[in-house]
């Protein structure tokens, strides 16, 4: 295997995911993938691998992205349980779906996930 399309930032398909976040979403990093969590008002929903255990997700949200203030949603390390901050929710299916609502419904909301390794 080639070390640089094994790296984890790689992105040897070239569809901007590089190699860990298809990792961790069980996406195929030789394919190209569409849109890997998709934003809907007070929702997130995306797919995690479940076998991925290795995996540190974190769920963050902002109102206004003049001001970069990103606040924790939601995170989970491994095989954790997910931590939720007040007002936050989610939900897991035995597919490795996740859902994140918020009970507070903004004017404008931007989310961001990360995924990095601990």
């Amino acid at each position: 295997l080639d070390p640089a399309l094994a790296d984890p930032a790689a992105d040897p398909d070239q569809d901007g995911w590089m190699n860990l976040a298809e990792y961790a979403h069980q996406s195929d990093p030789a394919a190209f993938s569409p849109a890997l969590f998709y934003p809907q008002n007070n929702l997130l929903h995306f797919s995690r691998n479940l076998s991925a255990t290795d995996i540190y997700w974190r769920v963050e949200g902002s109102s206004d992205l003049t001001n970069t203030a990103w606040e924790l949603l939601a995170e989970r390390a491994g095989s954790a349980n997910w931590q939720e901050q007040p007002g936050v929710h989610v939900t897991e299916s035995g597919d490795g779906t996740v859902r994140v609502t918020e009970s507070s419904v903004f004017a404008t909301r931007v989310w961001r996930l990360q995924i990095s390794r601990p």
